[in-house]
């Protein structure tokens, strides 16, 4: 007990630390600035797989959660962004990348500091990991939107459990469990070192709980 209590004492004492708070810094205005790019490759990405009707509908409203208001703010301009989703897709693609491996460069180069105490992999390295956790979140979050908004309704009215299955504290507990393993294949494989999963695992419970209060008050 008394090691868990120093544990917490040193991490609070870092996180109000100089480098803590720049490190914080920048990487929420990276976070942020790869939020609307990636947002408009989905919808442009989404309009030609489905009904630009669909995208406007539900696609858009799903995307709420994420930054509150984005339906309003893409609601005027929604058809012309389907109409040029060709140069839209393009574009968004080079500031995602950008931003988005920026982002996990600087994630990863803050990991390896925490566990290491320096950065042990050269720039081009960091850059090419981000580079990969860019591609890799960019393709699994068009299909986590589509089963959000078009296949949990089918099944809701298909599955005869649907009542516990689908219940509001059972999807809370679900999606809770899914935001704890993304945190800790991140906080697992991200950093040079790879720290244990025993290690990791406090980290990524709070970062998941977090964020699910995050969207809430979203």
């Amino acid at each position: 007990m008394e090691k868990h209590i120093t544990i917490w004492k040193q991490a609070l004492k870092e996180s109000f630390s100089l480098n803590a708070v720049i490190a914080a810094a920048g990487l929420a205005y990276f976070a942020l600035f790869s939020f609307f790019p990636l947002i408009l490759l989905i919808v442009a990405i989404a309009s030609r797989w489905f009904d630009p009707l669909w995208v406007e509908s539900e696609l858009i409203t799903r995307l709420d959660f994420v930054i509150p208001g984005i339906s309003q703010l893409l609601g005027n301009n929604l058809e012309k962004i389907i109409e040029a989703r060709r140069s839209v897709t393009t574009t968004a693609s080079l500031m995602l990348l950008w931003s988005g491996s920026t982002l996990f460069s600087m994630l990863a180069r803050t990991l390896d500091s925490i566990w290491n105490g320096e950065d042990v992999r050269p720039g081009i390295r960091y850059r090419g990991l981000a580079l990969l956790f860019v591609g890799g979140l960019s393709l699994i979050a068009l299909p986590l939107l589509f089963i959000g908004t078009w296949v949990t309704p089918l099944l809701k009215g298909l599955l005869p459990f649907k009542n516990f299955f689908f219940h509001p504290n059972v999807s809370l507990l679900l999606s809770l469990l899914f935001s704890i393993l993304l945190f800790g294949l991140l906080y697992r494989f991200l950093p040079h070192a790879g720290p244990l999963w025993r290690e990791l695992r406090i980290g990524a419970v709070s970062a998941g709980f977090l964020w699910e209060i995050a969207k809430k008050k979203s």
